[in-house]
């Protein structure tokens, strides 16, 4: 189920960590500390391309597969950038949006802080195989990355979002992927419709604070995620003890790890894309690798 080019594991119980967290954070280091890091590795290459165009006289779309000559907005929110519209932050993002939805030219959605917190499609795809369930609830669900590819491995989706532009967006691209049936999208706060929720999995992926979470050397999930990353996890924790946890590659293993309890063990998995680290994804309870469990308490 694991593709090694892509996913490393490593592994942690409640009290040690291992020796090569150093190697990692040294990696972490040398990279800056963006989970998106290496995204525009080809942006010189398209925009040399792009020029060309330009001097050829044909139509110049530096940025856009399909020609968007004017925005898309909902609620006065744009949700699809024309050329001209689209800020100069998100051109490495943008220039690698195929990467995040496969089908973007069928007309993807996202605002603009979706462009900074979407799931790589890649990565969400492993990360659905490994929650494979009856019912799995996409507790910050955003513009519908991680829930299109629940909706693909599981029998149900509960989409929760606070913010009805990124409900719109997610449920405009569940259509597309085809699995808006599957998914039930619910406009509200998490943390208040926690205690009455009922599923067999969680998975968390709140907001990181948009890029500016790569300025700390290490991302600290009690002050850097809005409403506690501890108290997230537990209101998670009391719907089912199977929670996945999507975290920036910086994030301190060992709060990760203590989130499992005294006697608990959890899974840290490394998320790559083409060589790079991107972020974690800490599995509790019963989604952590058994064979990885029991070497952790032996």
């Amino acid at each position: 189920m694991n593709n090694q080019e892509d996913v490393n594991n490593t592994k942690y119980d409640g009290t040690n960590i291992p020796a090569t967290a150093a190697t990692v954070a040294a990696k972490r280091k040398a990279a800056g500390f963006d989970a998106y890091s290496g995204y525009d590795q080809i942006v010189p290459k398209k925009k040399k391309r792009s020029r060309k165009r330009k001097n050829n006289n044909s139509a110049w779309v530096p940025l856009v597969g399909a020609a968007i000559e004017q925005s898309e907005l909902f609620n006065d929110v744009i949700v699809r950038y024309s050329p001209n519209d689209l800020p100069s932050d998100l051109t490495k993002y943008y220039n690698q949006r195929y990467s995040y939805f496969s089908k973007y030219d069928q007309g993807i959605l996202m605002d603009r802080e979706g462009w900074f917190s979407v799931t790589p499609e890649k990565i969400a795809k492993h990360i659905a195989e490994r929650c494979r369930s009856n019912v799995i609830i996409d507790a910050f669900s955003g513009c519908g990355g991680n829930a299109i590819q629940f909706a693909l491995t599981c029998e149900r989706v509960i989409a929760i979002d606070i913010d009805p532009v990124k409900l719109h967006c997610a449920r405009h691209n569940a259509r597309i992927y085809g699995v808006e049936d599957r998914i039930e999208f619910i406009q509200g706060d998490f943390f208040k419709l926690a205690p009455t929720l009922k599923a067999n999995v969680v998975f968390l992926s709140p907001p990181w604070g948009g890029p500016s979470y790569q300025q700390s050397s290490v991302f600290d999930i009690t002050t850097m995620i809005p409403g506690n990353g501890v108290v997230i996890h537990s209101l998670a924790s009391k719907i089912t003890p199977e929670v996945a946890y999507f975290m920036p590659r910086n994030a301190n293993p060992q709060q990760l790890a203590q989130l499992a309890g005294p006697k608990g063990v959890c899974e840290i998995e490394q998320n790559f894309l083409r060589g790079s680290l991107k972020a974690l994804t800490v599995y509790y309870g019963d989604l952590a690798n058994q064979d990885y469990i029991v070497q952790a308490q032996q």
